[in-house]
This record gives structure tokens, C-alpha cells and sequence, in this order.
């Protein structure tokens, strides 16, 4: 970690759907610049901690905090304070066009401001297949390039946190390795990440430190490198 102080830290967290607990004393850390990764199958808790962090689901039991205290409020407030969220399967809105949907993810208070149209072409310059789609509609893109306008969506809200949910998924190899590469870029400009995935490979290789999620508790943790050469990950879920 670059400093002792994480940027994200979750104590004992849990979340419940009812009866269903999703989440079972969960606790991790992120430090500040890094990338860390969260794998595991399909139904492991993985969105849902995402989503307790963004304030999408109210957690059960445990806290939150974000820059040292304590997070709060729903999910507005959290990304006023720099969090941003790239869901699962992209959900863009098929609509709009590119540069809409960019729009769209400026908060009411910022637009107008000039330091907006910089952070559109920052985008643009991050992704240039979507400056070449500005105005093509977001139902019309491939699933690489909607990728690509979800993570634009999200750096439109200048986070200091991104939470990024299966980034790889149904991407061919060639493209969830370019979506990758972005990702390195934009840790590598001081955005921290937490990163959700079920390729381990893909997740393991960008990050500095990963944790195991099994059944809602972090089964595993550690440097990201170590992780890829433990056998009970090998085993589980890299098939080896």
C-alpha cells in the first residue's frame, strides 16, 4: 500500500436479502493508488460488496469507512465524496448516444463547468473508438466498446475510488485484454480500484493484492502474485 491509511476499508461487513445472508463478516482494505482485486465464482458476494460500498444495498451488519470515516448516505452522496461504480454487463443507456451518456453521468452541479469538456476528452483520449462513436447510439456498439463507455461513465464523475464489476465479461480475450490495459492506465493516473471478477488470470494480473471471496467470506488474501501461485487458487478456479 502507498500509505497505512486505506482509502476503503470494510469491518466485519454483511449484508443479507432476506433470509439469504450474501455477505458474512467481511472485512478488506484498499490503499490509496492501489488496485486491488475481489474473485470468486459466480455467486459469491462479489456485486453485493460493490454495491454496499456505492450505497445501492444497506449493509446488515459491520461499516464502511472511505477516507477515514465513517460512509454514509445513499449512493448520490458517496459519489459526491468520489466514489464511482462500473456495474455489471455495462448498463448504458441504449438511447442515448456516446457522448449523452457521458453527459448524463455529470452531476447537475458541475454542468456547465469547463472542467467537464476536459473530462470528455479525457475520455475520448482513454477510449478513441468512443470519440470516433460520439454520436453513434450506445445500443449499436460492440460489447467492447460498451465497456468502454461504462468505465467513460464513471471517470466522469473525477473519482478518487472505482469500483468496477466483471469488466471482462463477455468480451473475447483480445478485447477483456485491451479493457485490461485501460484499467492499468487509469490506476496509473491515481485513481484507486477495486476490481470484481470472475477471470482470476485477468484480475490477479493488474492488481497489487487480491482476496478470495467464497460463499460471502474472504476465504484467501494476499499479494495479488502469490495468489496466482497458491494451489488451493489454482485449483479452484484456474483449473490447474
Amino acid at each position: 500500500m502507498s500509505e497505512a491509511a486505506p482509502l476503503l476499508e470494510l469491518r466485519s461487513l454483511g449484508v443479507t436479502y432476506g433470509p439469504v445472508v450474501a455477505l458474512d463478516g467481511v472485512s478488506l482494505s484498499v490503499g490509496r493508488g492501489e488496485t486491488v482485486a475481489l474473485v470468486g465464482v459466480n455467486g459469491a458476494g462479489k456485486s453485493t460488496l460493490l454495491r454496499a460500498v456505492s450505497g445501492l444495498v444497506a449493509p446488515a451488519a459491520g461499516e464502511i469507512c472511505f477516507d477515514g470515516a465513517r460512509l454514509t448516505g445513499q449512493a448520490e452522496a458517496r459519489v459526491r465524496r468520489g466514489i464511482a461504480h462500473v456495474p455489471e454487463r455495462r448498463r448504458i443507456f441504449p438511447g442515448l448516444t456516446v457522448a449523452e451518456n457521458l453527459d448524463v453521468a455529470t452531476s447537475p452541479w458541475r454542468r456547465g463547468n469547463q472542467s467537464v469538456a476536459r473530462e470528455v476528452e479525457h475520455v475520448f483520449a482513454l477510449f478513441p473508438r468512443l470519440a470516433e462513436r460520439r454520436r453513434q447510439l450506445g445500443w449499436s456498439l460492440s460489447g467492447g466498446e460498451q465497456q468502454m463507455l461504462a468505465i467513460g461513465r464513471a471517470l466522469m464523475a473525477r473519482p478518487r475510488l472505482i469500483l468496477m464489476d466483471e469488466p471482462s465479461l463477455g468480451l473475447a480475450p483480445r478485447i477483456a485484454e485491451e479493457v485490461y490495459d485501460k484499467i492499468r492506465l487509469i490506476n496509473a493516473e491515481g485513481v484507486t480500484t477495486l476490481l470484481v471478477e470472475q477471470n482470476t488470470v485477468l484480475a490477479l494480473g493488474v492488481a497489487a493484492r487480491g482476496y478470495v471471496l467464497d460463499h460471502g467470506r474472504i476465504a484467501i488474501e494476499g499479494p495479488a502474485q502469490d495468489l496466482l501461485r497458491d494451489p488451493r487458487v489454482r485449483d479452484a478456479y484456474l483449473g490447474r
